[in-house]
C-alpha cells in the first residue's frame, strides 16, 4: 500500500519521515530479536520481519527499486526453505 501511493507520501515529507523511522526500527529490533532464537522456524519469521523493515525504510526514502528487489528476494527465498520436494 505504501509502494502504489507513494505519489502521496511524496508530498508528506513528514509521514515519509515517520514511516523510515518505524522500518528502520523495526529491522534492528527484529534482527536483534531473531539473533537470540533457538528455533530455525523463528529465526525465518523474525528475518522476515527484519526484511520489512528494510522495505519500508526503502520505500520511505523514494528508492523504489531496492523496495522491490527485497520483497521479491525475500518471498523467493521463503519459498525455496519451505517448499518440499517436488514429487
Amino acid at each position: 500500500m505504501v509502494a502504489r501511493s507513494n505519489a502521496l507520501f511524496v508530498l508528506a515529507p513528514n509521514a515519509m519521515k515517520t514511516v523510515a523511522i518505524i522500518g528502520a526500527l523495526t529491522a534492528i529490533f527484529a534482527a536483534s530479536i531473531g539473533l537470540v532464537q533457538n528455533d530455525i522456524k523463528r529465526v525465518l519469521a523474525y528475518s522476515t520481519v527484519s526484511q520489512l523493515g528494510y522495505m519500508f525504510l526503502a520505500l520511505a526514502s523514494a528508492h523504489l527499486p531496492p523496495a522491490y528487489s527485497t520483497s521479491s528476494r525475500t518471498r523467493s527465498s521463503r519459498l525455496c526453505c519451505f517448499s518440499g520436494p517436488a514429487r
